[in-house]
């Protein structure tokens, strides 16, 4: 499905239980965006050193900065808490 970050995730979780027959869902908004031509790849070596987000950030400023920017960051630390061992579980799990 193309229907872009997030959206895409949400519609999955959303009708998942409405399609059992469905056994796999890939969300692949950005695949498609490079196979159809419509924005180019990054250099390989942009990907390889995970840099790819930046890229698109530069690329595409206004439909990328909220999510990179804005929404990106405190899923980024959470992780890193939980990798130092300083993530509490909210649920007391």
């Amino acid at each position: 499905m193309g229907l872009g970050g997030g959206r895409q995730e949400k519609f999955v979780v959303k009708y998942r239980d409405q399609m059992p027959n469905v056994r796999l869902w890939l969300p692949l908004g950005g695949t498609i965006d490079y196979e159809s031509g419509t924005f180019a790849r990054p250099p390989a070596w942009i990907t390889e050193w995970g840099f790819e987000w930046l890229y698109r950030l530069l690329k595409e400023p206004r439909a990328r900065f909220h999510r990179y920017v804005v929404h990106e960051p405190p899923f980024v630390w959470a992780v890193l808490k939980q990798k130092l061992g300083l993530y509490r579980d909210p649920f007391g799990g």
